[in-house]
């Protein structure tokens, strides 16, 4: 196991909840007619954008996080809601994707603790 990749995916994690951030403040925004909602639609491109990256590399290191026949199709499901206009949906995808990470980002925990034990 590589402790690199394990703070690698950390950083991705890190970096799709503050996209996640954003496109949340933009879906408030645009329901109160404050933004337009082309800042939403381009919101939702980065994040399908970061997570089909993320997706990629944690699938290339897929031993790391488990072998989980589930996971790679819970993926896709997460990809496939951010293609939904619908700004319930879109609402639901995103609270979907922050427990997935949040799921993960446990497991990465540990395998640190577990890195930084084991040295």
């Amino acid at each position: 196991m590589s402790l690199e990749v394990v703070l690698e995916l950390q950083r991705q994690h890190a970096h799709l909840r503050a996209l996640l951030d954003r496109c949340d403040d933009l879906l408030i925004a645009t329901d109160e007619g404050t933004v337009d909602a082309e800042a939403l639609v381009t919101a939702v491109r980065v994040i399908a954008a970061a997570l089909a990256e993320h997706h990629a590399f944690e699938e290339a290191h897929l031993a790391l996080v488990g072998d989980d026949p589930r996971h790679p199709s819970h993926h896709a499901a997460l990809a496939l809601g951010l293609d939904d206009p619908s700004v319930r949906a879109l609402a639901a995808v995103l609270r979907d994707l922050r427990d997935h990470l949040r799921r993960e980002d446990a497991l990465l925990a540990e395998l640190v603790r577990t890195s930084c034990s084991s040295s």
